[in-house]
């Protein structure tokens, strides 16, 4: 198997695990409430969940960035504790943490990473505060992809990328009652084969 620079999709993963993906049209797509439901909550996580998947293919780079810059928290922050299991090579284990703008800039940089992306997110316990402003959600999101990665020799082939991530995020109403992601951990596993 070739030597892998896990780096080079981290971040993407990491992005894709933390919100469970990316969002649709920011002109539709605002997600503005006086209160949260955990209906409101499930269309959020959602609307992120099919774009990532690559079935809405309607938005550009500005319309995602748009979005996230909407429905990220200016102070938010994602975690994650990874483990990447490599044939032939002990399992590694990483830890990361973004602030918004890094996490913006590695959904931005890891798109051009994975090939034949899909990712299937499914909702746990959501849990909402009492003035229905706040809420803890559990997520675990499944991600398959592959890219190219470079060998010893240079030569150029193809890996399978299969992700894990069992997810506690922090979503919340900002002051114009637009919801928010305001904060994420995960733990996530990451596969790799040829």
């Amino acid at each position: 198997m070739a030597k892998i620079n896990l780096a080079v999709i981290w971040h993407f993963i990491l992005a894709l695990c933390l919100t469970g993906s990316l969002p649709l049209n920011p002109a539709l797509a605002q997600h503005e409430t006086m209160r949260l439901t955990d209906a409101q909550i499930t269309a959020f996580i959602e609307e992120m969940s099919e774009m990532s998947s690559g079935k809405n293919l309607d938005n550009s780079a500005s319309d995602i960035a748009a979005f996230l810059e909407m429905h990220l928290h200016p102070e938010a922050r994602f975690k994650s504790e990874m483990e990447y299991i490599v044939p032939g090579h002990p399992a590694q284990k990483k830890s990361m943490a973004l602030n918004k703008a890094e996490f913006m800039d590695s959904v931005s940089a890891g798109a051009q990473a994975l090939e034949e992306y899909e990712n299937r997110v499914t909702i746990g316990a959501i849990k909402i505060s009492k003035d229905k402003r706040k809420a803890t959600v559990e997520t675990r999101g499944i991600e398959n992809g592959s890219m190219q990665i470079a060998d010893e020799t240079g030569m150029l082939q193809t890996v399978t990328v299969e992700g894990l991530s069992d997810c506690l995020q922090i979503i919340m109403l900002n002051d114009e009652d637009i919801m928010q992601i305001y904060n994420a951990n995960c733990k996530t596993t990451i596969n790799f084969t040829e």
